[in-house]
């Protein structure tokens, strides 16, 4: 194909040639319109030929074996073709026919040179270079495959406006129902409020000291009774399965059908390796008239492809020049807007282990496939275990190895879902629903996903990348490359109000 930047050697060689031959008039098409890289039109008005249309626009280049392939040429055609292919001072071939070309052929002493059918098959092959007139669009299924992190990250817990004094622990009532004496924010003696108990702190004079420590550990009490919102969640599309999706353009039927997984995969060989995959295959098939064959040109990159009925090459999502030409003849022409006919895609979600996927506001399932224990000598058991999202509960395989799904289990989280504090070094614990946990640290968020256990139930998880571990057994934190290091039991009436 001629682009713009082929252009530029062609004149050169054009004009290097004509310094040299007895031949003169040699024409070089103007400025084209057209992209850099791919395909390019000229206006027939600009074209020198007894044989355009001066309201046509010529497509620059025709590769004559794809031309050949159609059944577009005949012999004499054909012949024609390999001609004008460097006829300009013998230019070597280069397996297309391009306009400068074609205009050469128009000279007289060029042209009394052909053969009665070569000249006589000179306007066919114009017409064959002219460009098509209108636009049309094929669209592919209508769900664009991808995935969207739909989580709420946890925030500042909020705690109720109240308590009852009497659900306080008995050794705290008396307290509190002498700070409602003095303090009592919401008219009610029978309740109190964390206003009444920050009241109750920066103006201590009515109190003692034992009273004192007692509203601090009513604030605590607050804190553990407060509600932080959060969600672990992933909208998917498509949902998983099989989808399908049909088009048409001109004479040619498009049948695209695929496939849509979310895979889970937990292995275990002395350390854990964890994996969550969604995956999307598609492939494309075409149904055409007898004798009936498409040769597409992508305006983008100039390649071209050619095809009959039956499967449908890999082609790129973009805009085409669309021919289907059907004995000899080319039957429908136009610009042509495709999508992409295969697809082979994968995003991975390693990081979004134990979320909740969701298609179409709908959670999926996540079922159990297989699950293998297999002795080694050197590491013991290695546990094997595969799940998949579905939107059916599916019956787990008889043969699945319990101990294996035991062994590479996410450990569950029985701290209260919250945010956790340490700004004395910059960081951050954010636990979740679902057992999910992020930690935060200097700006950065790391994910902590399960960490092996000897085979056993894991109980800690970790973030690749930072020495930082959460013991769920016992609801440690610690992080030795925090600076200053962290090392802290956790609370719930340690989170973030």
């Amino acid at each position: 194909m001629l682009n713009r930047l082929s252009l530029v050697f062609f004149a050169a060689a054009i004009a290097s040639s004509a310094c040299t031959s007895s031949d003169d008039g040699i024409w070089m098409p103007p400025a084209a319109d057209g992209k850099a890289d791919g395909f390019t039109t000229i206006q027939g008005s600009d074209i020198p030929s007894a044989f355009v249309d001066p309201n046509k626009s010529y497509m620059i280049k025709r590769t004559i074996a794809n031309l050949s392939a159609v059944g577009a040429l005949d012999a004499d055609e054909t012949s024609l073709a390999k001609r004008v292919d460097g006829i300009i001072a013998n230019m070597p071939a280069d397996g297309s026919m391009h306009l400068a070309e074609l205009v050469r052929m128009e000279n007289p002493t060029i042209h009394s040179s052909l053969f009665a059918g070569e000249q006589a098959a000179l306007p066919k092959l114009w017409k064959m270079m002219e460009a098509p007139e209108t636009t049309d669009s094929v669209y592919g299924p209508k769900d664009n495959f991808g995935v969207l992190d739909s989580s709420t990250q946890p925030a500042a817990a909020v705690p109720p406006a109240s308590l009852a004094i009497s659900t306080l622990a008995t050794e705290l009532q008396a307290p509190a129902q002498r700070l409602e004496n003095v303090y009592n924010s919401d008219n009610d003696a029978s309740t109190v409020t964390l206003a009444d108990l920050a009241s109750g702190v920066a103006n201590p004079g009515a109190f003692t000291q034992a009273e004192v420590t007692a509203f601090g550990g009513i604030q605590a009490v607050f804190r553990d009774k407060a509600v932080a919102q959060s969600t672990a969640q992933l909208d998917v599309s498509p949902g998983p399965g099989p989808f399908a999706h049909d088009a048409t353009l001109g004479p040619a039927s498009f049948h695209m059908a695929g496939t849509t997984a979310f895979d889970e995969v937990r292995n275990l060989n002395g350390s854990m390796s964890l994996s969550l995959t969604a995956t999307q295959t598609m492939a494309t098939t075409v149904a055409l008239p007898a004798n009936a064959q498409v040769l597409v040109l992508d305006q983008d990159t100039g390649n071209e492809s050619v095809f009959g009925s039956g499967q449908v090459p890999s082609l790129g999502r973009g805009v085409y020049v669309f021919e289907v030409w059907q004995n000899g003849q080319r039957a429908f022409v136009t610009n042509a807007d495709l999508p992409a006919t295969t697809a082979n895609n994968q995003i991975q979600l390693n990081d979004k282990l134990d979320y909740t996927l969701v298609s179409g506001l709908t959670p999926l399932v996540r079922n159990l496939n297989s699950a293998t224990a297999t002795y080694q000598s050197y590491y013991g058991y290695t546990y094997a275990v595969h799940y998949t999202f579905d939107k059916t509960t599916l019956p787990p395989p008889a043969n699945a190895a319990q101990q294996a799904v035991t062994g590479t289990a996410s450990p569950t989280l029985t701290i209260p879902v919250g945010r956790y504090s340490f700004p004395q070094s910059n960081a951050a614990l954010y636990v979740y629903a679902n057992n999910v946990a992020w930690f935060s640290y200097g700006g950065t968020q790391y994910r902590l996903l399960p960490l092996a256990n000897s085979g056993n139930a894991p109980t800690r998880l970790q973030a690749p990348g930072l020495s930082v571990v959460f013991d769920a057994s016992n609801n440690t934190l610690s992080c030795g490359n925090c600076n200053p290091s962290i090392s802290v039991q956790l609370k719930s009436s340690m989170r973030d109000i």
